[in-house]
């Protein structure tokens, strides 16, 4: 292990049952510019399959490097992971990185350089869209919330101050959303962000942390990220800028319960309450199907037993062949 210097990034990773991508994603992390500047953190939340001894593995072979592997009394949930890897780290910025994915090789070196060169508090890559200078605060807040930046943790670094000054960490028990919660505050309370567009990231879809969950739970963690970032907004006086976004997000989490449940389950219908479906309508070109449109004016309307109905008789037709 490198001793000396304090590590110029902490690379934080919670791991859980990620065995199959779990040593490219290493690897990758190992073999990347910079790699001997920084100090990797691994936070095993008591996998059940063979991520500790493929980590155990390849961490042997690096002892030139700073590495810290940390394992969990009892599964705690990714949340609290990260809030462990975080806890411990030294690092002059901060990465977070899932376990399944992998980087490229100037991942590190690209987003450190471009902070210390623009002294930004935090970069943000894999970025589709450019924005104006001096952009910061409740609008980047707005923009994620619109989908016109990604929300996850892993395409950004940030400075550890902007953790440690502003006392972010993360819910104990959100373990799904729990990527645009962290970065809605810290884009809020970054003086500086910058954005590039270098793909220096590579995604899969696979989520070890919460495989085992039912569609149901997804959608009420959903629910429970945006209720806190709309906590938040109103604690900084910015909720009534953001409401419009965050009711249309509840708008589209209700309507995926509706589809997710039993056709003939009256139950879903008072998942988030009374949140309007029509905000859909107005916002969403792409839910203006005939059979779409019916189904929300229905439900908006408390007609459950007949959305029930044309619901059900709907995936019928689809399953037969038909077209909508």
């Amino acid at each position: 292990m490198t001793t000396g210097t304090e590590p110029l990034i902490s690379i934080c990773t919670p791991v859980y049952n990620t065995e199959k991508y779990l040593k490219e994603c290493v690897e990758s992390l190992f073999s990347a510019k910079m790699a001997e500047n920084c100090e990797f953190i691994f936070v095993d939340d008591c996998s059940t399959d063979s991520s500790p001894r493929i980590l155990e593995e390849i961490c042997s072979g690096h002892k030139n490097l700073r590495i810290k592997i940390i394992r969990h009394k009892k599964n705690s949930g990714v949340a609290v992971a990260r809030n462990t890897a975080l806890s411990n780290a030294t690092g002059k910025f901060i990465i977070h990185i899932d376990s399944d994915d992998s980087v490229q090789p100037d991942f590190l070196e690209k987003l450190y350089t471009t902070a210390v060169e623009t002294g930004a508090d935090l970069v943000v890559c894999n970025n589709w869209r450019d924005f104006d200078t001096g952009t910061a605060g409740k609008q980047l807040v707005r923009a994620l919330l619109a989908h016109e930046m990604l929300p996850t943790l892993w395409c950004k670094i940030a400075r550890r101050s902007l953790f440690s000054d502003n006392g972010i960490f993360w819910k104990e028990g959100l373990n799904v959303g729990e990527d645009p919660v962290i970065s809605v505050k810290l884009l809020y309370f970054s003086k500086k962000t910058v954005f590039i567009r270098d793909m220096l990231y590579n995604y899969k879809s696979y989520i070890g942390f919460v495989t085992k969950l039912k569609k149901l739970n997804e959608l009420e963690q959903k629910a429970l990220e945006f209720s806190e970032i709309e906590k938040f907004a109103s604690e900084h006086g910015f909720l009534e800028y953001v409401s419009d976004l965050l009711e249309l997000r509840r708008a589209e989490i209700r309507y995926d319960y509706l589809k997710s449940e039993k056709p003939f389950s009256f139950r879903k219908y008072s998942f988030l309450g009374n949140i309007s479906l029509g905000l859909l309508c107005q916002k969403r070109p792409d839910f203006n199907k005939k059979t779409t449109l019916l189904l929300i004016r229905l439900v908006d309307a408390h007609h459950f037993f007949l959305a029930n109905m044309m619901y059900f008789f709907y995936r019928v037709f689809l399953r037969s062949g038909g077209k909508q």
